[in-house]
């Protein structure tokens, strides 16, 4: 399954938060943990990368659209990246509440760092 196929799942089947949680432990910081992913956790993984890597979270947006998820709220996001000191936009993720966003934000993050798309900050002061 590739990571935009992940991106499309519906986190409110089952067995796609399964796959979503799976798919989780497979970055470093949740390989080894047993219990439940937190919505916490994810957010603490995503500021440790804003801070590592060329990546910014903008624009978290909630909306309400009977088409789209039965009249309850969706939640939207952009990734952008920085290079050379402009901003190009990556990606705007769409999920079904704040935990799927913050997990499928992870998920794409993690998998653009890992074919190099997204690069490491240069501390100029270290």
């Amino acid at each position: 399954m590739t990571t935009h196929e992940i991106l499309q799942l519906d986190y409110r089947l089952k067995e796609n938060q399964f796959v979503l949680d799976t798919v989780l432990r497979k970055i470093k910081p949740f390989a080894n943990y047993d219990g439940e992913i937190t919505t916490e956790m994810l957010e603490k993984f995503l500021s440790i990368c804003t801070n590592k890597y060329e990546v910014y979270f903008r624009y978290i947006t909630c909306s309400f659209d009977k088409k789209s998820y039965d009249t309850i709220g969706y939640y939207s996001c952009e990734v952008e990246i920085s290079i050379e000191g402009k901003v190009k936009q990556l990606e705007t993720i769409h999920a079904g509440s704040i935990r799927e966003l913050f997990a499928k934000i992870s998920i794409f993050v993690f998998s653009k760092i890992r074919n190099g798309n997204i690069k490491l900050k240069f501390d100029d002061d270290v």
